[in-house]
This record gives C-alpha cells, structure tokens and sequence, in this order.
C-alpha cells in the first residue's frame, strides 16, 4: 500500500490514513524550507526530510491498531491499520470446505 503525505504551512494532508497490515510505502514531501523528522513511534520509524524533497519509509506490519505519527508539533496524523481481508480463493474453500479453482 501506497501512501503520499505533504507536510507544508497549513498542516499535514491527509492527516489520517486507513491501509491493512502488510507492506506498507509512505511518501512524505516536505514542502517547508526547513528540515524535519517523520516519526512514527511504535513502529521504530524515523526519516530526515530535507526542505522540497520527498522521503520515503517502507515497512510491513502484520499488527491491526493505530499509531500516531508526526514531523513537528503541529504536524501531526494517524495511520490505522486494520487487519487484511481474506482472498476469495480462501473464503470459498472456508466456506464449502473444498478448495475452488
């Protein structure tokens, strides 16, 4: 799952974001002109980000919740992660007890 944030004047957008566990690629551009931190605490994450350039953290979480992250403090959101659906292939075979092709 793909992420884009814009850290700028007027805040972070968007400041939340609903994704599933898995692979997860967030892309912050910071469109200040001064350096910032992107942190996502409880998941160990923390990336510079240089004034006009765009900062890219790659993660798996196999872990539903919400995390708060932030670069400033006024710039600030929430990443819930909710848990990842089954394929179909799955719920058929769960369903009839027999695999479907």
């Amino acid at each position: 799952m793909l992420l884009g944030l814009v850290a700028g004047e007027v805040g972070l957008e968007p400041a939340t974001h609903t994704v599933r566990t898995g692979e997860i690629v967030i892309a912050v551009k910071n469109v200040l002109d001064i350096e910032h931190t992107f942190v996502i605490p409880d998941l160990g994450i923390e990336e510079t980000m240089a004034p006009g350039e765009t900062t890219v953290a790659t993660f798996e979480t196999t872990e539903p919740g919400t995390y708060a992250f932030e670069i400033a403090d006024d710039l600030a959101g929430s990443l819930d992660i909710t848990e990842q659906q089954a394929s179909r292939r799955n719920l058929a075979r769960n369903h009839c007890g027999r695999s479907v092709p």
